[in-house]
């Protein structure tokens, strides 16, 4: 029983890890955009809007699409 535990726990904890690094990355590609965008960092400014906007779209949507295909694989889906 207490193996089962632990190995839901472990895959939880795997999960939130997962999810914050996703969120860190887009974090940082954000940024990253952004300064290139303003040309802090050399490269098209057009190139960094676009990895802004796509680094807005991984923070906020990302972190739940995972969240929503972890459910439908545990078989618990959500209406």
């Amino acid at each position: 029983m207490t193996d089962i535990i632990d190995g839901a726990e472990m895959q939880a904890r795997r999960r939130y890890l997962l999810t914050n690094l996703v969120r860190l990355g887009s974090l940082a590609a954000v940024l990253a955009g952004l300064a290139m965008a303003r040309q802090v960092i050399p490269g098209p400014t057009m190139l960094g809007g676009a990895i802004a906007l796509g680094g807005m779209l991984g923070f906020f949507f990302v972190p739940t699409l995972l969240v929503r295909r972890w459910k439908t694989q545990d078989g618990r889906v959500e209406k």
